[in-house]
């Protein structure tokens, strides 16, 4: 559960900065002042919502082939 809520708050995050990185496309930025900052949030909020997808990708996919399959352990020890 705490996995679910971690990447469901990191979508959200990933949701927050496309959504300010298109209002900044079209010419409504929402934050004033020195931009430089601006874009280091969008980087940062999009990286960490990006590696939290793969990482959340990659875990369900090793759930299902452990789960199906019996050579779990030699793969994933490889």
């Amino acid at each position: 559960m705490t996995n679910t809520a971690l990447f469901a708050a990191l979508l959200l995050a990933l949701v927050v900065a496309v959504t300010l990185l298109m209002r900044r496309r079209a010419g409504f930025a929402a934050v004033s002042g020195n931009t430089i900052y601006y874009n280091i949030a969008i980087i940062v909020l999009a990286t960490m919502a990006f590696i939290t997808m793969f990482a959340f990708l990659a875990y369900i996919i090793m759930f299902y082939y452990c789960s199906y399959f019996t050579h779990c352990a030699a793969f994933v020890y490889q």
